[in-house]
């Protein structure tokens, strides 16, 4: 692994970093979304509806589930 010998922090890029970072709140938001996705079904699913739409039906055999489930 490499390690600096220097610690050295480029600030001009620590603050343009920290601007284009969401505000806390919103992170939290987003934490709760990658929870959901941490399902694989659940990705599954959302990583087939990036490509096109599909009825429960497709999605259903897309990620060997019951219509249902």
């Amino acid at each position: 692994m490499d390690i600096c010998d220097v610690r050295c922090i480029d600030e001009e890029k620590v603050k343009k970093t920290q601007q284009a970072l969401p505000a806390d709140p919103l992170i939290i938001e987003m934490v709760d979304i990658f929870k959901a996705l941490s399902d694989p079904t659940r990705l599954k699913i959302v990583l087939a509806l990036l490509n096109r739409e599909h009825c429960v039906c497709d999605i259903a055999v897309l990620c060997r589930q019951s219509d249902s489930a």
